[in-house]
């Protein structure tokens, strides 16, 4: 998919949701949830704990310097275009509320570091977080999935929410990802309008290069 492509998707969509994992931070300088044999290490498997809990120290460690790049500025591009705009994200980074989004647009199921509240692997995503999530897919007429392969639960069900399961019959899906989504091999798939198979914030700069420059939306 190339810049224009994308362009052209979002100007059709009236209210667009972004589903976001640590693949769109990593450009920031964060880990993400991969060793370096490039497996994942937040599936739960046996043994995995301890590389786990290395990913975790190391993103503690890093999260206070990040700033934010052109995956967290893109949502409030559109935003000031006109759309609609919701980010659920898996991120505990902080990083959209850096780029000037707006809080209250922004869903983090697992959490805020600066808030002290972060959601554990294992532990529960808190209800009203939850709800919120379901209600922006409802909402959505786009999703975008960025940065996220969709492999963890629950987050990897929220597709199920989206408009086209009830009154909005026009939902389609997005997806832009370094590496492999769930999404591509399940009962969704069939939702999907594009997929770009890179990283996705040098697609949002190049996207956005054609309009308001990014960073002024943070000034």
């Amino acid at each position: 998919m190339d810049p224009s492509t994308l362009n052209r998707l979002t100007a059709q969509a009236h209210t667009i949701v972004f589903l976001t994992g640590a693949g769109v931070s990593a450009p920031s300088g964060l880990p993400t949830y991969t060793n370096s044999d490039g497996k994942r290490v937040d599936d739960g498997s046996e043994g995995r704990s301890g590389e786990l809990q290395k990913v975790y120290t190391e993103l503690i460690n890093q999260i206070s310097d990040a700033q934010p790049n052109a995956a967290h500025y893109y949502p409030g591009w559109l935003l000031a275009k006109g759309h609609n705009v919701e980010v659920v994200t898996q991120n505990i980074d902080g990083l959209y509320s850096k780029a000037g989004f707006p809080q209250e647009n922004t869903h983090e199921i697992h959490g805020n570091f600066f808030r002290n509240d972060i959601i554990y692997f294992g532990q529960s995503v808190p209800e009203d977080v939850w709800a919120k999530a379901r209600t922006a897919m409802k909402k959505a007429n786009l999703l975008i999935v960025a940065g996220s392969g969709l492999w963890v639960s629950p987050v990897n069900t929220l597709p199920k929410y989206l408009g086209y399961r009830s009154t909005n019959r026009k939902s389609r899906i997005m997806v832009i990802n370094q590496g492999e989504c769930s999404l591509m091999a399940s009962k969704w798939r069939r939702w999907i309008i594009a997929h770009h198979q890179g990283d996705c914030s040098q697609l949002f700069d190049l996207a956005m290069s054609v309009g308001t420059k990014y960073s002024a939306l943070s000034s």
